[in-house]
């Protein structure tokens, strides 16, 4: 084999490596807003959080995310709150309204943004 083959077959395993390497276009990731009214209880320091768990392992595994409430974030009588970057599935949102811890099945879709109002 000539030294021009050589080249050419060096590249074409070139590009069929570096095509082989792209992005997967169906693993595109989709964010939730979600509105809700706490009553915020001053004596036990878990109602200041909302948290975030994947479905299928709630309540056992630990929450994907735990965020502490802002109040800043209030906005006709609710706090809003935008997660970005979650797979597609379901989670479970949780978060205490007094003392009560009140749930809501939430589902993230590809590429877009699901709006929730508890």
């Amino acid at each position: 084999m000539n030294s021009k083959h050589s080249i050419l077959l060096l590249l074409i395993s070139l590009f069929t490596f570096s095509s082989s390497c792209t992005k997967n276009e169906d693993a595109i990731v989709g964010d939730i807003s979600v509105a809700f009214n706490p009553i915020l209880n001053s004596n036990d320091e878990a109602t200041y959080y909302y948290r975030l768990y994947v479905a299928d392992n709630y309540p056992t595994i630990p929450p994907l995310k735990s965020e502490y409430i802002d109040a800043a974030s209030y906005q006709d009588g609710k706090i809003r709150i935008v997660i970005k970057g979650l797979n597609p599935g379901n989670y479970v949102f949780s978060y205490y309204k007094n003392t009560q811890l009140v749930t809501a099945t939430v589902q993230v879709s590809s590429g877009k943004t699901n709006y929730y109002d508890l």
